[in-house]
């Protein structure tokens, strides 16, 4: 808790430091390692990388507000560069 952020203050923490409103929670990182785990297909997938928002994308899971952060496309749009995938 470096920052002293919790599920709870989260969004007013945005106000001091705006990039944790493009972040996401452990949920939602956890639903995409459990939709690759239910995937009967993710051998397909083996030894590559994927973004957490690519696979929200893929298998229709949501972060625990019921958004899909992109943290990638902020990334790029907020410091330069292309989306990271």
């Amino acid at each position: 808790m470096l920052f002293g952020v919790t599920a709870v203050n989260w969004r007013d923490a945005g106000k001091k430091e705006p990039d944790f409103l493009h972040s996401e929670t452990p949920l939602f990182v956890g639903r995409a390692v459990a939709s690759q785990a239910a995937d009967s297909k993710v051998k397909s997938k083996s030894g590559k990388v994927y973004s957490s928002w690519d696979l929200s994308d893929e298998y229709g899971f949501t972060d625990a507000d019921g958004g899909r952060p992109r943290w990638g496309d902020h990334f790029a749009a907020a410091y330069g560069g292309p989306p990271s995938h």
